[in-house]
Formats: structure tokens, C-alpha cells, sequence
């Protein structure tokens, strides 16, 4: 029921996860070092309504490579692909990384995108300040096995053992805090990661190029924001989650309990909460 398809986005091809013709499209926007397979979890929640779109981002999966990677430069690629081939309008689901480029391009074009679901984006902050962070020797760690040829097993063994600094300052490896199959499916995706992407987070030039406040305050569709538990792994605080949704035109802030990974772990919530706000979104211009 799933098929792969490439989108031409001007002398770039995009990869992306496909399903059938018929529904309206909701277009999937994963997060860093993953791909379009990681909203897999939801698949069959969405599927009997919606035509999925599940992208590989610049750099990840099956897509080309880039020369910058940026969130505006990710944001590009998702504006320039539904201004091609989504003149119909669709829904944009983005997660980290996914949701900020889902914001982006809400504020971008308003008549194409008729909601936007935001699933635990990293602060604004956090980004600029990533170094003060604990996030910053794990993207550092990661960056060592972005586009790695080790079998899964060799590369599943090095991912267990790199070190995290929980929010307590206590130390813990991966394999302590994530269970097999997570670090599995990590492994995997970082295989087609291009080691290039990780250098403007480490850096903390992320969102250079963005006007965050003017970028949320133009998105004028319907929104959801999802942030999860900063204890767990959250990257978005309850009170920055809840001021951006009151400077959108029609947004709600969703808590839910658990860490950033919220469609994968949390997944029950999430659809709950994901299928409510579907059920209310109008038809954009382009559709009526």
C-alpha cells in the first residue's frame, strides 16, 4: 500500500513514502537523522482518510544530497515541493526538525496549507544555545556514524554505548535509556544520513536566516502543538509551547507525557489527538 516516489524540486530529487490516491495529501516531515519511515506508527491510523506523504528531507534516506542544511534550506525544499505538487493543498505533520519546517512553510503559503501539526519542536533557545545543552555531545557522538557502512549489529553497538547527560546531570548511555529496537531503527536511518548535516546544529547556526517570532505570527491555518516532558527528552518548554500558540491566529498547545519522540513513543496520545484536529480543518482556497 506504500510505495516509494521521487518529487523533482528543481534540479533536487525527493524521496518520499507514498500512499494511494484519494484522500486529501498530508505531508510528513520527519526529524533530524531520520526519514520518512519514522512516521510508520501512524500509518495505519491515517491511511483510511488521508493520502500520506512521507519525505526524506534533504541529506537523509533516498534524497539528494545538499550543499547547506539549514532549517530555512530544508524549509525551501518543502515550500518549493508544494507550490509543484500540492497546488490542491494539503496538511503538513512535522516533527523536531520537521516542525519547524512545517511552520515555515505555513507562513509561506497560507493558501496551500490547511493545517499544521508540530510535534515537539526544538526551542528557540536550545537551538542557539545548543553547546550549553546536553543535546550537543549527542549530536557530536552522532555525527561520527552519519553515513556509516558498519553492518546494523557493529553500528546498533557503537550507538549504545555514547554518552548522554540526562536533565538530572547524571550520565547514562543510550542503550540505557532507549530499547533495542529504537537504537536499531536509529542505526539505519543514520546509514543515509550525510555527516554534513549535523555541522550548523552542532554549530548553533540552525536558524540562521528565519525571523522566528514574524514566521509563527504569520501562520494564519488552524495548528496543533504537541511538546512533550523536557524530564523525558522534550525539547520544547510548556511555557514556550503555549506562548508560540498564542501568537498563531487559531493554535492549541497539547501536552503529552513523554519524551521527544512522542509519535513513536506515546503513539495512542498522539493519534487521539492528531485525528480530533483533522476532523476539523476546512478545505484551503485551492480546494473550494
Amino acid at each position: 500500500m506504500i510505495e516509494s516516489r521521487v518529487f523533482q524540486i528543481g534540479d533536487r530529487r525527493a524521496h518520499a513514502l507514498v500512499s494511494p490516491d484519494g484522500g486529501p495529501p498530508i505531508v510528513l516531515l520527519h526529524g533530524v537523522l531520520r526519514d520518512g519511515r519514522d512516521f510508520s506508527p501512524l500509518f495505519p491510523a491515517l491511511m483510511p482518510r488521508w493520502r500520506l506523504v512521507a519525505v526524506d528531507h534533504r541529506g537523509h534516506g533516498g534524497s539528494d544530497r545538499g550543499e547547506s542544511y539549514r532549517v530555512i534550506d530544508y524549509a525551501d525544499d518543502v515550500i518549493s515541493m508544494l507550490g509543484e505538487h500540492f497546488v490542491e493543498g494539503a496538511v503538513l505533520y512535522g516533527h523536531s526538525l520537521g516542525a519547524w519546517t512545517a511552520m515555515i512553510a505555513a507562513a509561506a503559503l497560507p493558501e496551500l496549507v490547511r493545517g499544521v501539526i508540530l510535534e515537539d519542536p526544538p526551542g528557540e533557545q536550545l537551538l542557539r544555545r545548543i553547546d550549553q545543552t546536553p543535546f550537543h555531545a549527542l549530536f557530536t557522538q552522532m555525527r561520527s556514524l552519519a553515513g556509516h557502512r558498519l553492518n546494523i549489529a557493529d553500528a546498533v553497538q557503537r550507538l549504545a554505548a555514547f554518552q548522554v547527560i540526562g536533565p538530572s546531570g547524571v550520565a547514562a548511555t543510550l542503550g540505557e535509556l532507549r530499547d533495542a529496537m529504537s537504537l536499531r531503527f536509529s542505526a539505519t536511518c543514520l546509514r543515509n544520513v550525510d555527516p554534513a548535516v549535523l555541522s550548523p546544529l552542532i554549530e548553533g547556526r540552525w536558524l540562521d536566516g528565519i525571523d522566528v517570532q514574524k514566521t509563527i505570527r504569520a501562520i494564519a491555518c488552524p495548528a496543533l502543538l504537541l511538546y512533550g516532558d523536557e524530564a523525558k527528552g522534550g525539547m520544547l518548554s510548556g511555557h514556550e509551547a503555549k506562548r508560540w500558540a498564542s501568537e498563531m491566529r487559531d493554535a492549541c498547545a497539547q501536552y503529552v507525557p513523554g519524551g521527544h519522540l512522542l509519535h513513536w513513543l506515546e503513539r495512542e496520545t498522539v493519534i487521539r489527538h492528531m485525528l480530533g484536529f483533522l476532523e476539523t480543518l476546512e478545505p484551503c482556497e485551492a480546494q473550494r
